[in-house]
């Protein structure tokens, strides 16, 4: 980004060298480089990460670019395609591109692609589509190269200027870089008196002027400085440019009913007050240049100005900006205020993060900061300090918001309390990596667009009352000191707090989430979700150390607790589960839940997963058990049984297996319920006896009678006798002949009784003491 003064008449270029792996960038930066006199260079930079380079240096060329002091900042790129984000970043803001190519056949592809890669960033990152380009084909001294006119031919189609070169020897090299630099010095004056207004604009928005009907006279920018010195107020004028930089003034400053179309302000100080009231500017530029680390390393021998500062109140009222206000790594000592301010929206113009609408960032905020009534495009504080209290009431923001980390960027910080009341974000808010060392009030907002709160930390109350979420809001990896409450409010697209931190209680009760996932949730107090309403949901590896509640809560699609450990009592009394559950994994020592809760719910079943299906029904049986509610015990313990009767498979390669489910499932299973049902037992007593008397009616002659009187052994006497062999009553006057096989099969029938008597008389004893 150009740094442009035009105080002092000086500006600063942002030169980048670009291109393929091992084109000769490095060799080039050093020849041109080591060619500049010494007192007119720097010494060569490196900024290593951990896992690439940049090269950097400083050259004042030793003659002044069309009238200007001129310093020229030098980057070389590193090459290697996995580096996009880091050529990205030094590519930012740049004035000027010499595109280094090797013109060996063997890298043709490597420079088209990189010229693609190139042609494709300037684009996507907003860069001056007239931005200043050169070619240095490289290496034109080694053998096997592409032909010029064929480099020319699918590279160069714009026709930038181009040299041949090759870096050990010096030739062109130079000239390319004189050349740019002169080409980028004209391109920028080009752009900023192309900024120049010819004629003060009409204002657009009278609504915003309390006195529209008053005439305004023009006035120089001298005169204005003077009576803003004196301590006069600014009325009733219109002004083409102000530019009060390095300016003092130690009396109020107050602007009414005044059109500015630009105001200047760098290293400015106001001792008092300053206010603008009933006030349309196109521009107002207090900001001073906002780097992040990694350019402030490289940029390490550059002399800043110093930043703006306010000692006194700064007011805005009833103001309306057209274009942009930057107050970029100004201090204001003193109350901060933005009342009624407009900012109309520009169809086709939208803000961009490097130039954004209103801008805060890095900014040191001593006072109280407020913005009231406010109709804001975009709102920028990243970097910045608030020391006071922050009020954001009644705003709507058109454009994105961010007041947190983005790229190389960190959050705020707000060391007090900050509350925002009744505001709407009509596009994506960025809040992520914001410190709030104080409460934090979040009171019937709208968020239309998606929420990014991630990787924040909450020092003290939060609070999110009545909010609406339209997109899906993230909070993951945040950190929460105290109680955390989002009573009411309305997640329609869903809400993540994955491997997120709450030291304190979670509140959200009544709340409606179109969708959780809490996946490696740290609640150390645990959380109420009373008459909360869920969709999908996922709490897995969550864990609870607090006692937790889902009371009459409702979950209308799946949800998932595999491994979630709850450490205290969690409670589903009355809750509803609409969708499929998942228990798999859970530890727990005490929960509120009924059998019918769950019956036919869990996720496991419908998948056929039965070892987890066996894991979550032994969790149930244990929980019913220790909560003596036998009932759903016996009902938990029969499904156990049955999926891990399920787990056995059915093959001819597992035989045993295959046999051992079968009569499980004809004896256990359908018999008795596993123990779990006495009549059933009675009901397969009877079928047994009554099945073995069927036999022995079918074979008459193997019995014999022992009795006075002479009958046949028909079907009520073979019934007869098989009840009373079942029962271990004795055979009575029938009995199998003594060389009959039915001596083995009475025998068997017999054993058969015994066991299921003694079953029958186990589980029933046991169902009516319990």
């Amino acid at each position: 980004m150009v740094q442009f003064n035009f105080f002092r008449r000086s500006v600063n270029i942002k030169l980048v060298l670009y291109g393929p792996e091992m084109a000769g960038k490095t060799t080039t930066f050093e020849k041109i480089h080591d060619r500049t006199p010494m007192d007119k260079r720097s010494d060569l930079v490196t900024i290593s990460t951990e896992s690439d380079r940049t090269i950097f240096t400083a050259i004042t060329p030793q003659e002044k670019i069309n009238g200007m002091d001129t310093k020229i900042r030098m980057f070389a790129v590193p090459g290697k395609v996995r580096y996009k984000s880091t050529k990205r970043l030094v590519l930012q803001g740049a004035n000027g591109v010499i595109f280094v190519a090797d013109s060996q056949k063997s890298r043709f592809q490597d420079n088209i692609d990189s010229w693609e890669e190139l042609l494709f960033n300037i684009k996507d990152m907003g860069l001056d589509e007239n931005i200043p380009i050169a070619i240095l084909w490289n290496k034109r001294d080694l053998e096997n190269l592409t032909p010029v006119e064929e480099l020319e031919q699918q590279i160069n189609k714009l026709n930038y200027p181009s040299f041949e070169v090759s870096a050990c020897s010096e030739n062109n090299i130079y000239e390319c870089f004189d050349l740019m630099a002169r080409e980028c010095g004209q391109n920028i004056l080009q752009t900023i008196d192309s900024k120049v207004p010819r004629k003060v604009k009409k204002p657009v928005h009278k609504e915003a002027i309390n006195n529209p009907k008053t005439e305004r006279m023009h006035i120089s920018n001298v005169k204005v400085i003077e009576m803003m010195l004196r301590g006069e107020a600014i009325r009733d004028v219109s002004i083409a440019i102000l530019d009060i930089s390095d300016e003092v003034f130690k009396e109020k400053v107050y602007f009414e009913n005044v059109v500015i179309d630009k105001l200047i302000g760098n290293s400015t100080h106001f001792l008092q007050e300053v206010r603008f009231k009933s006030v349309e500017i196109n521009e107002m530029l207090f900001g001073g240049e906002y780097l992040s680390e990694l350019e402030k390393k490289l940029a390490r021998d550059e002399e800043f100005s110093s930043p703006t500062k306010f000692s006194g109140s700064l007011i805005l009222e009833d103001v309306v900006i057209n274009c942009k206000a930057d107050f970029d790594v100004a201090h204001f000592d003193s109350y901060v205020l933005l009342y009624n301010v407009k900012m109309p929206k520009r169809e086709g113009k939208k803000a961009t993060i490097e130039d954004f609408i209103v801008s805060f960032r890095d900014a040191q905020f001593f006072g109280d900061f407020e913005i009231s009534d406010c109709q804001i495009r975009g709102l920028d504080v990243r970097d910045a300090v608030f020391g006071g209290e922050v009020k954001i009431e009644k705003c709507k923001f058109s454009e994105e918001t961010i007041f947190g980390a983005l790229g190389e960027r960190s959050g705020a910080i707000f060391k007090n309390s900050v509350k925002m009341k009744e505001n709407c974000f009509a596009q994506k808010a960025e809040f992520q990596g914001t410190h709030f060392s104080k409460d934090l009030q979040v009171f019937d907002c709208k968020f239309e667009c998606p929420v990014f709160w991630g990787e924040s930390h909450f020092s003290h109350q939060t609070l999110f009352f009545r909010c609406h979420f339209a997109e899906k809001a993230r909070f993951s990896l945040s950190t929460f000191d105290d109680e955390v409450y989002f009573a009411e409010s309305n997640f329609v697209q869903g809400i993540e707090w994955i491997k997120s931190k709450f030291r304190g209680k979670l509140f959200a009760n009544d709340a409606v989430f179109g969708k959780l996932d809490m996946e490696g949730v740290r609640l150390e107090e645990g959380a109420d979700f009373t008459k909360a309403a869920f969709g999908e949901t996922n709490f897995s590896y969550a864990v609870f150390r607090g006692a937790t509640t889902f009371h009459s809560a409702v979950f209308n699609n799946d949800c998932r607790f595999y491994a979630a450990i709850f450490d205290s009592k969690v409670s589903f009394d009355k809750t509803k589960f609409n969708g499929m559950l998942s228990l798999a994994g859970m530890s727990v020592q005490d929960m509120a839940i009924t059998w019918g809760q769950v019956d036919g719910k869990l996720l496991s079943v419908v998948n056929k997963n039965y070892v987890d299906a066996a894991e979550e029904y032994s969790l149930l049986k244990n929980i019913f058990e220790r909560q003596n509610r036998y009932d759903d015990q016996d009902e938990a313990y029969l499904r156990y049984k049955q999926t891990m009767r399920k787990t056995l498979k059915i093959s001819l390669l597992h035989p045993w297996q295959t046999l051992t489910r079968m009569m499980s499932f004809l004896t256990l299973d359908l018999g008795c319920g596993y123990g779990t049902r006495p009549f059933r037992i009675t009901f397969t007593s009877i079928v047994i006896a009554l099945t073995f008397a069927l036999c022995y009616s079918y074979f008459p002659n193997e019995f014999i009678y022992s009795g006075v009187e002479k009958t046949v052994f028909d079907w009520s006497n073979a019934a007869y006798f098989s009840i009373a062999t079942f029962t271990t009553m004795g055979f009575g006057d029938w009995a199998p002949k003594p060389n009959s096989v039915f001596r083995y099969v009475v025998t068997i029938e017999a054993f058969v009784g015994i066991f299921t008597m003694a079953l029958f008389v186990g589980a029933f004893t046991r169902k009516v003491i319990r």
